[in-house]
């Protein structure tokens, strides 16, 4: 016979059986393997194996296991537990991953917003930039307009002179013409007008006489000449100038006043020179 628990023979001396199912055990492998003498045999009679225990205390038979089985059950449970455990720790770290991704995403949040206000600055001066090129490539267009108009305006008066205080007569332009030929022959006999006109309304005073030479070449020999008018006892009340613009006009008159506040500053030995047909102050 032997042992329902760990299957190995039994002896007389060393067995109890089960008072209901009567299946034998040695003591040592029962609950009453610390007892002795009287207290061993009062509890044999009466002793109940852990299947028929369970039976009694209404405990389902499908829970209560051998030895071997209880040993597989508790590995199984220990097992889920380590799953268990497993799974809390994978738990944890994906809480901590989701909660870096959380942090992350703020921090991208806030620099998008970063970016919204930095790109709505640059709009901004884009816009700005746009606005002041426009305004420019519109400043460039007009002085480039400006600066044509000028050219031609020159261009047309370059054969031009402007004759001051040439007596005037009952309008009759053949004596201006006379008058004129006489003047530029004085200066230089080579040169002749090929038109003259009287500029404004008639007054009190003789109107500037608007001369037109053949060649703009002719226009400067006779105001690098002029001088020549001075010593005449004829002409020397006669002044003759280019035809300037409005521009050289303006120009002209601009330095005039500046070399008046100079002198009246206080500087000494200042005249206006011409250079290259540009006004200029300098130290006479």
């Amino acid at each position: 016979m032997n042992c329902s628990k760990c299957n190995v023979v039994l002896a007389d001396t060393d067995c109890v059986k089960c008072s209901i199912c009567s299946k034998p055990f040695h003591i040592a492998c029962t609950s009453i393997s610390g007892l002795t003498g009287n207290n061993l045999k009062t509890r044999c009679t009466s002793w109940l194996c852990t299947v028929c225990e369970c039976a009694r205390l209404g405990v389902r038979k499908s829970l209560v296991m051998q030895p071997v089985a209880d040993t597989d059950f508790i590995s199984k449970i220990n097992t889920i537990l380590s799953t268990v455990n497993d799974i809390k720790q994978s738990v944890s770290k994906h809480e901590t991953s989701l909660s870096s991704l959380n942090k992350k995403l703020d921090n991208v949040s806030v620099q998008l917003r970063d970016l919204g206000t930095r790109t709505s600055v640059l709009e901004n001066k884009v816009t700005q930039l746009e606005n002041q090129l426009s305004s420019t490539k519109s400043s460039n267009y007009s002085a480039d307009e400006t600066v044509i108009s000028e050219v031609i305006d020159r261009q047309a008066r370059s054969r031009n002179l402007i004759v001051f205080n040439a007596a005037e007569s009952d309008g009759n332009t053949e004596d201006d013409i006379s008058l004129i030929k006489s003047v530029l022959h004085y200066i230089t006999p080579n040169i002749a007008p090929a038109l003259v006109s009287r500029l404004g309304q008639k007054s009190s005073k003789p109107r500037p006489l608007k001369v037109t030479l053949h060649e703009p070449s002719d226009v400067f020999i006779v105001l690098k000449n002029k001088h020549k008018l001075r010593t005449s006892s004829t002409y020397s009340s006669i002044r003759i100038s280019p035809d300037r613009t409005i521009m050289q006009r303006n120009q002209l008159r601009d330095i005039i006043e500046k070399l008046e506040e100079r002198k009246t500053a206080g500087e000494t030995n200042l005249v206006m020179k011409f250079v290259k047909g540009v006004p200029t102050i300098s130290k006479n």
